[in-house]
């Protein structure tokens, strides 16, 4: 699996079942489509003396989206707050 496709799981519904696959190449489709937690991807980028600015942080964030999303034919990058108290 590549970099950034750790925590990614595709899922394919045949029938009346859902296959629940964690390699979305692994999915018997060429369409493939993948949604990102952006707030995650926002932890793992790491803090260092070329990200000073704003601009620098969004353009670190963009190339690591851009880089998951390759095997992709869809992606979805979803910005979603968290609750506290909520499961």
């Amino acid at each position: 699996m590549s970099s950034g496709q750790e925590a990614v799981k595709g899922e394919q519904i045949s029938h009346d079942k859902v296959e629940t696959y964690t390699d979305p190449s692994a999915a018997p489709s060429n369409d493939k489509a993948c949604i990102i937690d952006a707030m995650a991807v926002v932890h793992i980028i790491k803090k260092g003396a070329n990200r000073c600015t704003c601009s620098d942080f969004a353009t670190a964030f963009l190339q690591k989206i851009k880089i998951m999303l390759k095997p992709y034919t869809e992606g979805r990058v979803i910005f979603d707050r968290y609750i506290e108290g909520s499961t």
